[in-house]
């Protein structure tokens, strides 16, 4: 394969890597896959007390275990992504920071790491718009290209890796449980 063609096609892999990434990074469908994790790593990760501190922060007083349950059977949460580097906005411990109370309240977060992208023959042919000869001759040499991190399938196709520092975030704020008190009030008066 010429060196030209091998640049080009290097590229639209590149291009079809980044997009995975982006994807799985920074859309909320993807996001909300960690969403089944998120009441083990509560229980886990003493979110009660983080909580109980964040609402003492706030001046509110009420029972953190039944905010936390409401919270979690009826997916009160919001979910952003973010960098492991966390936003100034997402407060971990409850205790706010030098500006004073933040508006989130981060109930766990997940970090994407490694993102894989398959192609199987077909797929890297038809990504790269060439016939699968090509594309086999293509993925042969992109194993050994440092811009990628790939593994040949057996069918000639890759399997390649690319990590990032990319995190869910699943937050919740203070209007939000100012609202789920109010559900509960009223809950209780009926």
């Amino acid at each position: 394969m010429k060196s030209e063609i091998y640049e080009e096609l290097a590229d639209k892999l590149e291009t079809a890597i980044e997009w995975q990434v982006e994807y799985e990074s920074s859309h909320d469908d993807a996001g909300g896959e960690y969403a089944c994790c998120l009441p083990d790593a509560c229980a886990y990760n003493n979110a009660e007390k983080r909580l109980a501190k964040y609402l003492e922060t706030h001046g509110v007083e009420y029972d953190a275990e039944t905010i936390l349950k409401e919270l979690l059977n009826w997916d009160q949460y919001e979910i952003h992504a973010g960098h492991i580097f966390t936003d100034s906005r997402f407060d971990y411990l409850g205790e706010g920071n030098y500006r004073g109370p933040q508006p989130y309240l981060i109930l766990d977060s997940f970090p994407v790491g490694e993102v894989h992208v398959q192609f199987c023959l077909p797929d890297l042919a038809s990504m790269l718009e060439v016939d699968e000869q090509s594309a086999r001759e293509f993925s042969a040499i992109a194993i050994d290209d440092r811009r990628f991190c790939c593994r040949r399938e057996t069918d000639g196709g890759l399997l390649c890796f690319e990590n990032t520092d990319s995190v869910w975030y699943y937050v919740v704020s203070m209007e939000t449980i100012e609202g789920i008190i109010s559900d509960i009030e009223c809950s209780y008066i009926v």
